[in-house]
């Protein structure tokens, strides 16, 4: 009877994985830039724009115009995601974040204004 449980629980935790985590509210963007220090600025590309802070913004450093941008607070959790600079991602916008625990310098290098705190996701784990 028990070894029947226990294999009755270990299917199900082993089906429960094959269906990830489904998301609304997505947003597909693109890495604009990487400065030196941080705040990777983010372009976005589909979603709805009423529900998500962004701006129109010039960088500097260049002059490139840049439309429906903003910078990602939590940087330490979007580094994580190994995501290169002009490559597309899918990410849903968070309501808090956890405390960023990763090394970044303090140079002071212009960037937009409006920031968000995102969750980078899988394609197909957005609705």
């Amino acid at each position: 009877m028990k070894l029947t449980v226990s294999l009755i629980a270990l299917t199900l935790i082993t089906l429960s994985s094959c269906f990830p985590e489904k998301f609304t509210n997505c947003y597909k963007g693109r890495l604009e830039n990487v400065p030196n220090c941080g705040a990777p600025v983010i372009k976005i590309l589909e979603g709805d724009l009423s529900n998500i802070e962004h701006e129109d913004w010039v960088n500097p450093a260049n002059n490139e115009s840049h439309d429906d941008v903003f910078v990602v607070k939590n940087y330490c959790d979007f580094y994580e995601s190994r995501i290169e600079e002009g490559e597309e991602f899918y990410f849903v916008v968070k309501s808090s974040m956890e405390a960023q625990n990763c090394v970044i310098c303090t140079a002071l290098y212009p960037v937009p204004a409006k920031i968000n705190v995102i969750k980078v996701v899988k394609d197909r784990a957005c609705d």
